[in-house]
């Protein structure tokens, strides 16, 4: 950022009904605030807030402040939406596609979007088709680990830095802390696409790697030679390496499947560590079903024995979406999508915390038809 760069203006929402746990948005709000006032490009940022959001308050305050960067602070409930009271003060819950909608209305402006609050994770994903940059939580986040999250990303934006940058900071600040919360916030990017992983053969199986990871370095395919990266890619698009998993159709039936040792593993780095560290992996299996443009799906994923982890590829291998729990109190992930084309799409079960293994059942179906 330099100093002509353009004035972004960033509108801080905050809702924490009555009948809710308290949190500190308060001192969210006031520490965000601080610490841009004190920042190296102070000049170049216009702070708005709103209090007490009331769902009908959303729309209101972002045509009054036209902001590029959006933050919400309070309650989520995975599926079930966002936290906001009503006019008589009744709690209103707002789903992801009600705010994919609201976002897209006022997507050439909006930039980036930052949802501080519990399983935000769906909704972030929902609003990520319109927006560049959606921060989302997967999962329940304390009320200080939230704190740091957002004074470390704001002090970052305040000194000139990228959003990813800005987010990697954040989650830092987090574990600087000592809070063992850093890998919750995820960082939702509308224009990135997902580089296609190095093929692992595993016995007569592909092995990719479907969290997020730092991204490879073009020479690591480039250096194997062409005629082998060319090889490998046609085997990905020919199906030559489909996996043997059992078949997947979109027919409600339920599909039984572990995960054990001598699975596919994936690592989970932490957002800002080295990818040598291979210390935390999860096991996986993947499923293929195909898949028809405008169709809405379902897939949800149970166990009794570990935390599952659902994620949905696009044929060309982008991530559409993930899971990690359904709701408070509820671990199982579950997906609701809409697809975007047609083609062979993939399903990744996994679990949420490393190496965990146990049964798990998997569950797809068609709805809305």
């Amino acid at each position: 950022m330099n100093d002509k760069a353009p004035i972004k203006k960033i509108l801080l929402l905050s809702a924490n009904p009555l009948k809710t746990g308290q949190l500190r948005v308060d001192e969210e709000m006031r520490e965000i605030k601080e610490g841009l006032r004190r920042s190296k490009y102070r000049e170049q940022f216009v702070i708005e807030s709103a209090e007490a959001v009331r769902y009908r308050d959303i729309r209101r305050a972002i045509l009054d402040s036209e902001p590029n960067i959006v933050h919400f602070s309070g309650h989520g409930e995975g599926e079930e939406g966002l936290v906001f009271e009503d006019e008589s003060g009744q709690i209103r819950l707002v789903g992801a596609e009600a705010l994919s909608n609201l976002f897209e209305l006022f997507a050439d402006k909006v930039e980036c979007v930052v949802l501080n609050a519990c399983y935000s994770q769906v909704q972030a994903e929902a609003i990520a088709r319109y927006i560049p940059y959606v921060v989302g939580m997967k999962k329940a986040i304390g009320d200080k680990a939230a704190i740091e999250f957002a004074i470390g990303f704001y002090d970052a934006l305040g000194a000139g830095k990228t959003v990813e940058f800005s987010y990697k900071l954040g989650c830092n600040a987090i574990e600087i802390a000592g809070i063992d919360e850093s890998l919750i916030p995820q960082l939702l990017n509308r224009c990135e696409k997902i580089d296609l992983p190095i093929p692992q053969i595993v016995g007569d199986n592909l092995a990719s790697e479907p969290h997020p990871a730092p991204k490879r370095k073009r020479s690591s395919i480039i250096g194997i030679g062409g005629g082998i990266a060319a090889l490998l890619l046609w085997g990905i698009s020919s199906n030559f390496f489909r996996p043997q998993q059992p078949p997947f159709s979109l027919n409600n039936q339920e599909i039984p499947g572990r995960l054990s040792e001598g699975d596919k593993i994936n690592e989970m780095p932490s957002p800002l560590i080295q990818p040598q560290n291979t210390a935390k992996f999860t096991y996986f299996d993947e499923y293929f079903f195909q898949g028809t443009q405008g169709q809405k799906i379902q897939l949800e994923m149970t166990s009794e024995e570990f935390d599952p982890y659902l994620e949905l590829y696009a044929p060309n291998q982008q991530k559409l979406v993930s899971n990690d729990d359904i709701s408070r109190g509820n671990p199982n992930a579950k997906i609701e999508f809409t697809l975007l084309e047609s083609g062979l799409h993939r399903v990744v079960a996994s679990s949420s915390q490393p190496q965990e293994k146990g049964t798990y059942n998997l569950r797809g179906k068609l709805i809305d038809r």
